[in-house]
Formats: structure tokens, sequence, C-alpha cells
């Protein structure tokens, strides 16, 4: 908190979590209104990114926000991907995020500068529904926002419906 306290106008304040993905609320406090980043690793592979701009008031009555992301697999949604490598997930919040939270993710080396789709799976209507898109970068890194949790994710390289890549990437 006292690294967000002591940041100035347009810095970046980085926090790795380790294996406690449980971020206090009173870190969100004291950045919102902020033009502060904050970058959270959380876990292997993946990085959080919030700037304190975008942040909305926090209800009093959360302790924390969970920024886990786990490993998901349904035979279902495997099979609505038509056969297309994809990266599953889940996350450990459901709900708003009260905020612009980017997530960054390894896609891998082999999908570098390449279209990386996000789709939301809803496990009661077996359905995938599009989110957006982002290209992945040099590093195989792909990043994208949420403004809430809907449950599990995927993420191919192929538009499963025709769907046409968000511009801004």
């Amino acid at each position: 908190e006292d690294k967000i306290d002591d940041a100035r106008r347009g810095d970046t304040v980085k926090l790795s979590l380790g294996d406690n993905v449980d971020v206090p609320f009173y870190i969100f406090d004291s950045l919102r209104g902020r033009d502060v980043t904050l970058q959270i690793k959380a876990g292997k592979g993946y990085t959080w990114t919030v700037n304190g701009k975008s942040l909305k008031k926090l209800p009093s009555n959360l302790i924390y926000l969970s920024l886990d992301v786990e490993k998901y697999r349904n035979s279902k949604m495997i099979s609505l991907c038509r056969g297309n490598d994809v990266k599953a997930f889940q996350l450990g919040h459901e709900g708003s995020f009260y905020g612009d939270m980017k997530l960054t993710m390894d896609v891998g080396a082999r999908n570098v500068k390449k279209t990386m789709f996000l789709y939301s799976y809803d496990e009661d209507k077996e359905k995938l529904t599009y989110c957006t898109s982002a290209i992945a970068d040099s590093r195989g890194d792909a990043t994208f926002t949420f403004t809430r949790s809907l449950g599990a994710y995927v993420v191919t390289s192929k538009a499963l419906y025709g769907e046409n890549p968000v511009s801004s990437g």
C-alpha cells in the first residue's frame, strides 16, 4: 500500500502475489481515482493490470478480490471449440471487478503476432459467447480486458463463429 501511496502520476507499481492470489480491497481503494497503474503477478504466466482512474467505488462489505486463474476442463466446451488448440481457464472471482482489469497471459510462442479470440463459456447453457480479441506480442502474451468475471473462458487463435477481430487488438 505504501508503494501506491508514494507513486506519482503515471507510475506503475508492481506487486507479486506468489501463492496468495487474494488482494485486499484497501489496495484498490488506495489506487482508485489516481493515474497510477498496478501490475499484479498472480501465478505462473498471468499478470493483472489496472489503472486507478478506471476503478469505481468498492463495496464496503468485501474484504479481498481473488485474482486466481485456474486451468479449466469441460468436455462439452472442448467439443464446441471444433478441435482447435485452446487455452481454457476459470477466474477465481465472479462478478464485477469495479474497473478495467487487464489480464495478460502466455498463449504460447506458436501464437506470436496472431490474433487471439476470447470466449466465455456458460456451463448451464453449454454455450460459448465471443467476448473480444487481442494480438499476441513477440513473447506470446495476449492481454484481455475484463470488467466482470463470468466464470470460465477459452482462448483460441481461430474465430470459432466467423468473428472479426477488434481493431484495437
